[in-house]
């Protein structure tokens, strides 16, 4: 069964270029989690179709799929009171680019417990969908655009979550 770090594997692996080979302990380590759990996560995807056992690559049609129509019903967003944190959803990156947004009324979200010099912002608390979110994110600019574009499946309005699907569809290299 899926586990909510599967996730954050899965679009690690899509950050990887295509043809440059995917190095586990590396990948593990800038997610900050161990060799085990990383390949417990890559045994979990493989299971459940979400990724290739023989390219370590997610199969981008099937994980698209899960994180748009799976993910906000399977981890809904819990959001708690004013925090300091790091920008995510509809306040981190990945939206640009994508038309004009008319954000929600809420304000700036954040992913509370963010480390520094990440955590200057203040918004509503959005409870990442895994405690090794924000540290991952803060490594690695083309995975914080992709988790931001994901909780933004999550808390956005339809408008938000639309641009979302846009943005995570290019970056899946689906569109």
């Amino acid at each position: 069964m899926l586990q909510p770090v599967d996730l954050v594997v899965a679009l690690k692996l899509c950050c990887h270029a295509d043809g440059q080979p995917v190095s586990r302990a590396e990948s593990a380590a800038s997610l900050g989690i161990s060799r085990r759990r990383f390949d417990d996560a890559v045994t979990r995807l493989v299971a459940s179709r979400l990724a290739s056992a023989e390219s370590l690559r997610p199969r981008a049609h099937s994980l698209m799929e899960f994180l748009c129509a799976g993910v906000p019903y399977w981890l809904p967003a819990e959001v708690g009171a004013i925090a300091r944190g790091m920008p995510a959803a509809t306040s981190g990156p990945g939206l640009e680019g994508l038309g004009p947004i008319q954000l929600a009324e809420v304000g700036e979200w954040v992913w509370p417990g963010a480390p520094a010099p990440f955590d200057r912002h203040v918004g509503k608390a959005l409870q990442p969908i895994d405690p090794i979110v924000p540290t991952a994110a803060a490594r690695d600019q083309r995975l914080y655009e992709l988790l931001s574009l994901l909780d933004t499946l999550r808390v956005g309005h339809v408008r938000e979550r639309d641009a979302a699907r846009a943005g995570l569809s290019r970056r899946l290299g689906l569109t």
